[in-house]
């Protein structure tokens, strides 16, 4: 952590008075997993002394590392469900060793902003909220606000991998495979107007049978004007996503000459929409060495 490093609404500092954790760092803990998780999120580098400087802004100073640091991430990962009510999901830490062998070094804790709030602390019965570079505790209207708060949908992409067989012909081995390829609800609310436009590197494409075989796909697709534009699929109010389910869109097949796919990655360029939620862009690949560690059995 370069000095000089200055707190501030997604970054704190604390120092480590013990690694089985002190009631000062439990209550520290506590009071981070509350105030990120009922603002924009944010990290705590646990093994960092940053005092307030002449002008009144905590700014890291000294390095501290923590003896026992792997106890204390323990103690961390144990307490995350412990210390706030309701829980926070999607909570993670992780060691930066300074000394493996001695066990010494930094924690990190990432706290990221939470859709199914307020969250209160356990250890003081305190609903409290980052603003700028502190932890504030909540006013009246502030938790109300949470509580009514409009929970919004959260789309994914869904990929799952079926009829993975390694095949043989001629001596030469090859991945039979199917991809089934559709948007998962990660939110808390539904997913209406779904939308997901995607392109699919070659030598791989959208299997022509849709997920059954008879043309039949999850959403229905949107046409497209040029012929090497993504393959898009969006649907009106009659189909949602409910929070926590998947919906299956389509699948995606090697081509039929085999020697055009062995060992080329997937690689899967997407775009997905839907109301109430920002517009996801992003790629995902898949390595062919992956799909081959899962073949059941050889033909």
């Amino acid at each position: 952590m370069h000095e000089k490093e200055q707190e501030n609404l997604h970054l704190e500092f604390k120092t480590v008075g013990s690694a089985s954790m002190k009631r000062e760092d439990r209550e520290n803990f506590a009071k981070a997993l509350s105030g990120f998780s009922n603002a924009n999120g944010g990290l705590v580098v646990w093994g960092i002394d940053a005092p307030r400087n002449d002008a009144q802004v905590n700014c890291a100073k000294d390095s501290k590392p923590i003896d026992g640091v792997s106890r204390f991430l323990s103690k961390l990962e144990s307490l995350t469900g412990q210390f706030v009510d309701p829980q926070v999901r999607g909570v993670r830490h992780r060691v930066v060793y300074v000394d493996e062998k001695a066990d010494k070094g930094f924690a990190v804790s990432l706290i990221p902003e939470s859709e199914t709030g307020p969250h209160m602390s356990a250890l003081d019965s305190r609903y409290w909220v980052r603003s700028g570079d502190s932890f504030y505790r909540m006013t009246h209207s502030q938790v109300s606000d949470r509580f009514f708060r409009k929970r919004k949908p959260r789309l994914g992409l869904y990929t799952e991998l079926s009829r993975v067989e390694l095949m043989r012909v001629h001596g030469e081995e090859y991945v039979s495979f199917e991809l089934i390829i559709g948007l998962a609800n990660e939110g808390t609310g539904l997913a209406k107007y779904p939308y997901l436009s995607l392109l699919i590197h070659v030598p791989y494409v959208v299997s022509s049978g849709g997920l059954d075989g008879w043309n039949h796909e999850g959403l229905p697709r949107i046409p497209k004007g040029r012929q090497r534009a993504p393959v898009t699929w969006g649907a009106g109010a009659d189909i949602v996503i409910h929070p926590g389910a998947i919906l299956e869109i389509t699948k995606l097949k090697p081509p039929v000459d085999r020697s055009r796919y062995v060992g080329k990655d997937i690689v899967l360029e997407y775009e997905i929409r839907a109301e109430d939620m920002q517009t996801v862009r992003d790629k995902k690949v898949i390595r062919y060495s992956d799909i081959l560690d899962k073949t059941p059995h050889v033909k």
